[in-house]
């Protein structure tokens, strides 16, 4: 019975966190998931979503610690992946970018956002044709 309160309450302090940083409370929503994570040290998505607090304020270190603490716990996480790129891309690492963003794709090979944003890494790089590739499947993906 403890531990279903203790899931309950992990979820309470989770959709919190959720709001606070949906609100740009980045700082109050990453309190609440630090207490998700010490209810349950398992909990892929708070630490995804610490890691995406920790970058809205721009400590990109912090933020690709929880990352690739979500990757440990489900290799699976195209999302963790993703974000994971987009804060090595703000440290200047476009190499470790492009090899989180290769994973995001591999994983779902119809992330749009994983596309156009290795498509920015490669322009930035000047390999303008790579760029362009990946600019059109995003397209393709996604019209609009």
């Amino acid at each position: 019975m403890a531990d279903i309160n203790n899931e309950e309450e992990a979820e309470k302090f989770y959709d919190e966190g959720l709001k606070l940083f949906n609100n740009g409370e980045y700082l109050k929503s990453i309190e609440c998931f630090n207490k998700v994570i010490e209810i349950n040290p398992d909990y892929e998505d708070a630490y995804n979503n610490r890691g995406t607090a920790y970058a809205s304020l721009g400590e990109y270190e912090k933020a690709i610690e929880d990352f690739s603490k979500a990757i440990g716990l489900n290799p699976n996480n195209g999302n963790a992946y993703y974000n994971r790129g987009t804060a090595y891309v703000k440290l200047g690492e476009h190499l470790k970018a492009i090899e989180n963003y290769n994973k995001a794709i591999e994983i779902n090979p119809d992330y749009e956002d994983a596309y156009n944003n290795r498509g920015n890494v490669y322009n930035d790089l000047g390999e303008h044709l790579k760029a362009i590739e990946n600019y059109n499947k995003a397209i393709e993906i996604n019209p609009k």
